[in-house]
């Protein structure tokens, strides 16, 4: 078996993870039995160096013990170890990683991979929460002086993103465990309501109105967070919500959005469903149904179907039609165009105030639920409203407010 392991390192042109294991394996031997060692021509610094893509390869080994023995050696020859390391644990989270980064002092490493990983924590949730989850009450986290606030709205976006995953199924095991994973930390553990108890009223809109945009999520923990602020500040509104109970809540759309939906659904109820519905029949005469592709790929296309039926219904369910003959233009409300000073760059700006099935950020036409819709909603012309989103300051002057498109 060991000359096996040996002819792989001595006869290959392109390293892959069998090459590299195989080196590994070879290495751990002869460090217990030297008169077996088979004279290879090269080190590991040089194997290294011919691996094109480390995380590709890293990722390809399967034993957990080698993966450790490959990171030991990246620390032991490779001098610019710590930064090889933030590369591979964006690919795989592991506490041995941290510890290592942490115990060498490794601390300017360690604050590029926070960092890193919460700006974009879109692309890299697992390596996100996994860092927030097992290491926010480390000291040297603690140094780096990140804003609880600013963590949480991250959380809760990543933990929107996730369930809109598993509605269309994908990834759906690593979704559902950043689900759970998130949710726990932040209302099992209690992180969100203990901050609510903390911050100030800006800061609560901010966070409740994320919480309370993700449709998906349970009303009763909905509940709770509202319960939690209104222990603390008894007047609290909550806006397009007045004292109703918050599971009660429906989506203001215009009556055009509405037939968008009606249309949509209609179309994958009598078209694309019917058209699925062939596809399975027709996968099923070819017979052998656990070899065959075609139905297993209109298997899962059906899935995904019922999944957009059961999501559009929902949301048709929960919208109210706007009624356009109801439209005040003495406050900033829904179906309303309004002109801003932005008092910071003294220059003017302009926002039409829809809902979420309409809001086109790129059209400068947002959501009354979005951050910035809730900070202008209510407001009247030649008022001056200053407000902090995701920790960039605004200071604005109301110009006009009309009647939208």
């Amino acid at each position: 078996m060991f000359s096996y392991f040996v002819g792989f390192c001595k006869n290959f042109s392109v390293v892959t993870e069998m090459i590299l294991s195989s080196y590994l394996l070879v290495q751990n031997i002869i460090a217990e039995y030297a008169y077996l060692n088979p004279g290879l021509d090269y080190t590991f610094s040089d194997l290294f160096n011919r691996i094109d893509d480390v995380s590709s390869i890293f990722n390809k080994i399967e034993d957990s013990e080698l993966k450790r023995v490959f990171l030991l050696q990246i620390k032991k020859f490779i001098p610019d170890w710590s930064h090889i390391y933030i590369k591979l644990f964006t690919q795989y989270q592991s506490k041995y990683i941290i510890d290592e980064l942490a115990m060498n002092k490794e601390y300017n490493a360690i604050e590029e991979l926070v960092r890193g990983s919460l700006d974009h924590y879109k692309d890299y949730r697992e390596s996100f929460v996994w860092l927030i989850i097992n290491t926010i009450d480390e000291p040297w986290f603690k140094s780096l002086d990140i804003k609880f606030e600013k963590i949480l709205i991250s959380m809760i976006h990543i933990l929107g993103i996730s369930y809109r995953e598993i509605s269309n199924r994908r990834d759906v095991n690593v979704n559902r465990k950043l689900n759970k994973q998130i949710s726990e930390f932040l209302f099992k553990d209690q992180k969100l309501n203990k901050y609510l108890t903390e911050a100030d009223e800006d800061s609560i809109i901010r966070i409740y109105t994320l919480v309370d945009d993700i449709k998906e999520l349970d009303p009763s923990i909905k509940l709770g967070v509202r319960h939690t602020i209104k222990e603390i500040h008894p007047d609290f509104k909550f806006i397009g919500n007045g004292e109703k109970d918050i599971s009660k809540r429906k989506i203001i759309v215009t009556k055009k959005s509405y037939a968008d939906k009606q249309n949509e659904l209609k179309n994958l109820l009598e078209v694309e469903v019917p058209n699925n519905s062939k596809e399975i029949g027709a996968a099923m005469e070819k017979g052998d149904l656990r070899e065959n592709a075609e139905y297993k790929a209109a298997l899962e296309k059906q899935d995904l179907l019922n999944a957009s039926s059961f999501k559009l219904q929902e949301d048709l369910r929960n919208s109210q039609i706007f009624d356009e003959n109801s439209i005040d233009t003495a406050v900033i409300s829904f179906y309303t165009k309004v002109k801003l000073m932005n008092l910071k760059t003294e220059k003017e700006e302009e926002y039409t105030i829809l809902g979420p099935w309409e809001s086109n950020p790129v059209k400068n036409i947002i959501s009354y639920l979005s951050p910035l819709g809730a900070e202008l909603y209510n407001q009247k012309p030649g008022e001056e409203i200053e407000f902090i989103i995701n920790e960039k300051e605004f200071h604005y002057r109301i110009e006009s407010i009309e009647r939208a498109l």
